[in-house]
């Protein structure tokens, strides 16, 4: 079995460009984004910006399964584990809340993200 760093994805409902999106996380970090994603101590992101979905005015939004764009969220460390993980996640969430993006977290640890685990998901 490979040990792996703890992952997790995150949904977010913004219509892109990817670049907008990579700007908008990194600022929130107060990091700056490169071509290789946002780092921080503790996570690297890369924004995954859905090629294969279809064209933006066939989608419905109304389900974040179906949001275009999600980050790609990892462990800077490879052996950290999922409650330290949790915390720098939380944080972002709270930020993306505070800019008005709705953002739904999808991984192995999501009781960990309370309370960013569902109501952002419902706004």
């Amino acid at each position: 079995m490979i040990d792996e760093p703890p992952y997790c994805a995150i949904y977010i409902d913004h219509r892109g460009p990817t670049e907008i999106i990579e700007d908008l996380v990194a600022e929130l970090l107060g990091v700056r984004a490169t071509y290789e994603g946002i780092t921080t101590d503790q996570l690297n992101i890369v924004v995954d910006h859905g090629d294969s979905y279809p064209p933006i005015e066939e989608r419905d939004y109304s389900r974040w399964i179906n949001w275009k764009y999600r980050l790609e969220v990892v462990s800077t460390s490879d052996d950290a584990d999922e409650a330290t993980v949790a915390e720098p996640i939380k944080a972002l969430l709270e930020k993306l809340n505070d800019a008005g993006v709705k953002a739904v977290p999808a991984c192995d640890f999501e009781e960990l993200l309370s309370p960013w685990n569902l109501v952002n998901a419902q706004n």
